[in-house]
């Protein structure tokens, strides 16, 4: 089984003190050159080697010094470990468009096997060492799903929708997990669950999507506590010190 990770990004530099988003408040350890490099790094694993594929899936040309050195220190060594590299430009022009061609291309790209586990990602999260391994002991594993979501959103906490939704626990050797109500964009599926719900993934958002995913008994599961966050201040997976992960 291959891990796909396809990371949605752009040349950040203009906005990396600030979201294209103004509605988004970052938290003060947050760069997208740190987040690139974080999970990067958290898939250097030479137990993996040759499973893992990481696609730089980037909105316009990869113009130089586009990568910071941080980011082209952290391929070479990722490469090394055994992770295949590979980037795809295409002018999208927004993260919408891109998610949507993205989905189109896994539907099409027949060198995803059905059972490969896909990873589509957004380039403002932070991951916990670690990650990479928890999600093959379920993948391994007898615990029925068919998404998985890294990120603890507190919304489970505090939202109505999420707190009546009755969810159920699961374990791995390392990790706890349980099913929830929806997530964000950024998530792991077999490629085979995301050709199925393509329809789905290129008509509606992230919460609209989930809902209708549960209509069709989808099983969404997250990990508790989060192995990944989305950096938006207040809104960080709980219980974890992502400032002290970011300074590491």
């Amino acid at each position: 089984m291959n891990l796909h990770i396809y990371y949605l990004h752009y040349n950040t530099k203009e906005f990396e003190h600030r979201s294209r988003d103004p509605q988004k408040h970052r938290p003060s350890w947050f760069s997208y050159d740190l987040c690139l490099s974080n999970v990067l790094k958290t898939i250097t694993h030479r137990n993996f080697a040759g499973k893992v594929h990481f696609t730089l899936w980037h909105d316009g040309a990869l113009i130089p010094n586009s990568l910071s050195n941080n980011v082209l220190a952290a391929i070479a060594t990722a490469e090394q470990s055994g992770v295949v590299f590979n980037a795809v430009c295409g002018e999208f022009g927004s993260g919408a468009k891109s998610a949507h061609d993205l989905h189109y291309h896994l539907a099409g790209n027949t060198g995803i096997a059905d059972d490969d586990l896909v990873y589509t990602l957004e380039n403002d999260y932070l991951h916990q060492d670690g990650w990479l391994e928890k999600v093959y002991e379920l993948a391994n594993s007898s615990i029925p799903f068919d998404y998985i979501s890294l990120y603890d959103h507190v919304d489970n906490y505090v939202l109505n929708v999420h707190k009546n939704f009755k969810n159920q626990m699961f374990y791995t050797r390392n990790q706890l997990w349980r099913t929830c109500f929806s997530t964000c964009y950024s998530k792991l599926a077999r490629c085979r669950t995301i050709r199925e719900d393509l329809a789905i993934l290129l008509k509606y958002d992230d919460f609209l999507a989930c809902a209708l995913f549960n209509l069709k008994n989808r099983v969404l599961m997250v990990s508790t506590p989060g192995l990944s966050t989305h950096a938006m201040t207040g809104l960080e997976s709980p219980a974890i010190d992502w400032n002290r992960i970011a300074n590491s």
